[in-house]
């Protein structure tokens, strides 16, 4: 569902300043290594759900629509995987260190990790639009809060969280996930594949 400037409700719960942001500091991928840094985001980040409200991430459930936007920067909607990391009990920045979000001068292909963000970079923002806009980093930031959350997307898209477009893994990961996750969650092997892949003291949504 692509999102229209008339949805006012979604439109009021994304509305961003546009003089710059500050530059979330992100997560690592959810690879199998065991030993691997924790995901990204707090408990208290927030996503917009499909029917436009807000809803933190220890909320979030394993089906639920979210907005994202498309790697054209085309804002959408996409289905919250079973694969998402879920931990309400440790402690995150808003982005862990190896996380990845997506910079440059077009969204949303071109990824950065959380370490690598320097001032003047340009990130993408939600907007009244239906498409991604940019926005200069003009401060760099770290604040540890409770919760450790990564939505990962059925269909290789980019979450939205607090309004800014991020990626939960490397471009190649997020394209690839794009095609086996649906399948994983058509033939039910989601469950057989996360202990097949991933670590045992992972923690899911």
């Amino acid at each position: 569902m692509q999102i229209k400037s008339s949805d006012k409700v979604f439109l009021r719960a994304i509305e961003r300043p546009s003089r710059g942001v500050a530059a979330p500091t992100t997560c690592p991928p959810p690879g199998p290594a065991a030993g691997e840094a924790a995901p990204c985001f707090p408990s208290s980040a927030t996503v917009v759900v499909a029917s436009g409200a807000k809803r933190s991430l220890d909320a979030l459930q394993s089906g639920d629509e979210i907005f994202v936007a498309t790697a054209e920067g085309v804002l959408t909607t996409d289905t919250v995987s079973a694969l998402s990391l879920a931990d309400n009990d440790a402690v995150s920045t808003f982005l862990t260190e190896a996380h990845h979000i997506p910079v440059g001068p077009s969204c949303c292909a071109t990824l950065k990790t959380a370490s690598e963000i320097e001032l003047g970079d340009t990130m993408w923002l939600a907007s009244t639009t239906g498409a991604a806009i940019p926005a200069a980093v003009t401060k760099i930031a770290q604040v540890s809060q409770k919760g450790l959350h990564s939505p990962v997307m059925t269909h290789g898209s980019f979450p939205l969280v607090d309004g800014v477009v991020t990626a939960f893994d490397s471009i190649h990961m997020v394209t690839a996930a794009g095609y086996f996750l649906p399948m994983l969650e058509r033939t039910g092997t989601i469950e057989l594949f996360k202990r097949a892949a991933f670590h045992r003291e992972r923690k899911y949504i």
